[in-house]
């Protein structure tokens, strides 16, 4: 997903008004055209929530979203695709996929989006309430061999399930 900022002349004042969008970027396989999960998104138009089976901390499940240049987006995709192709011992899919979705950054913040909180698990989970824990996310680097973050994201969460409509 990728933050895009759009301008407008407000009529009755005149003054030049900023619109901020989140391009929301999915997870889903790579496929030729679209895949059968990106066509159930559009036909649905929902996006499903992740559990703790997908880096979700907490007993809530979230959306997860992307606030990043659409430079980096390209960054991303194209460095997944080059580890995938060094390590064939991966046997997921790619991280990222060329399909994404527009919608407005302000009914992501209605429908309960907000931005995550990145830091050590366990040190976040006694300072943030356990009803909030779904905004958790792992950065780490204390241990040399393994160090974890996933800040470039620019991450935003919303709790359970994200249904939209095409003109959001």
């Amino acid at each position: 997903m990728l933050l895009i900022f759009d301008s407008y002349r407000n009529p009755r004042t005149g003054l030049l008004c900023h619109i901020q969008f989140i391009e929301i970027f999915v997870v889903v396989s790579k496929s030729k055209i679209l895949s059968q999960r990106e066509n159930e998104i559009l036909k649905e138009k929902e996006l499903k929530a992740s559990d703790k089976t997908g880096f979700i901390h907490g007993e809530k499940k979230a959306t997860c979203f992307q606030e990043v240049p659409l430079n980096a987006i390209v960054e991303n995709l194209m460095y997944d695709e080059a580890i995938k192709a060094l390590d064939n011992r991966k046997k997921d899919g790619p991280r990222y996929s060329w399909f994404g979705i527009r919608c407005s950054k302000e009914k992501v913040f209605k429908k309960g989006g907000r931005p995550v909180f990145y830091g050590e698990i366990k040190e976040l989970e006694k300072m943030i309430p356990e009803d909030q824990h779904w905004r958790i996310v792992a950065l780490n680097y204390l241990k040399d061999d393994y160090l974890i973050d996933w800040t470039h994201e620019r991450e935003w969460r919303c709790p359970d399930n994200y249904s939209f409509e095409y003109q959001d």
